[in-house]
């Protein structure tokens, strides 16, 4: 039986999705990361020491978080939607990772995640 934890974005925290636990687990602990990252040393810190952040989109997405943290006028829902788009990005490319890897109904369930997570993405 597959499990899901609710996740309650950020920028509209009205807004809760339900995340198979598979993805959620392994996201939430990827922005845990990515928000404690101050600067672009630290930042290449991370990815040397996190193969995943490698290769993955995610260099962009913490550039812009960082720019975003040195404007002090920016506003907490902007960067309310990086961090979402962070964690998103995490369960998207864990799906696909899954899809590439999986055969059969966990294949085709990888792939409505895929969707899922594209269409969650979209509306950020």
């Amino acid at each position: 039986m597959k499990t899901f934890i609710s996740y309650k974005l950020k920028s509209n925290p009205n807004r809760v999705l339900l995340i198979p636990e598979e993805y959620a687990r392994k996201a939430r602990d990827l922005v845990d990361i990515a928000m404690n990252v101050r600067n672009v040393d630290e930042l290449a810190k991370v990815i040397s020491q996190n193969s995943y952040f490698k290769n993955r989109g995610y260099i962009p997405l913490i550039l812009d978080f960082l720019h975003l943290q040195e404007k002090e006028n920016e506003g907490l829902y902007v960067k309310a939607i990086g961090e979402d788009r962070i964690y998103f990005n995490t369960c998207l490319n864990m799906a696909y990772d899954k899809m590439t890897t999986e055969e059969g109904e966990k294949k085709k369930d990888a792939i409505k995640n895929i969707e899922f997570f594209k269409r969650i993405m979209k509306s950020i």
